[in-house]
């Protein structure tokens, strides 16, 4: 997902529009820009995270630990203590909980998508 695009496709998620077309992140990123919502785009961008890091980051926010991850998602558990030093440094996170909380608050993970 091209960083841009990140914002408006999270927008429209939460309207449950979860395959947006390229007109409707379009017009979504206008409005956000429009209202002067063009914050998190730029902040955004360095925390990038691929889907494995996301899926990881998603199983670490509902209390699973590395080994409980690794077993899930078909991982060593030492790789999946990789994806965490990964996604600490993406979000600029000292811990993982620290990450979980930025995640949080990027909105790279929803709380509602913490039920198990």
């Amino acid at each position: 997902m091209p960083p841009r695009d990140f914002l408006a496709r999270r927008v429209l998620a939460q309207l449950d529009i979860v395959e947006p077309t390229p007109r409707q992140i379009a017009t979504m990123q206008g409005l956000l820009r429009d209202r002067g919502i063009v914050l998190a785009t730029e902040a955004v961008c360095s925390r990038q995270l691929t889907e494995k890091e996301e899926a990881v980051l998603f199983w670490v926010a509902r209390g699973k630990t590395a080994s409980q991850i690794a077993k899930r998602l078909g991982l060593a558990p030492s790789t999946a203590k990789q994806y965490f030093h990964l996604i600490k440094s993406k979000l600029n996170a000292d811990t993982i909980a620290q990450a979980v909380y930025e995640a949080f608050r990027f909105h790279i993970i929803w709380p509602k998508e913490t039920e198990e």
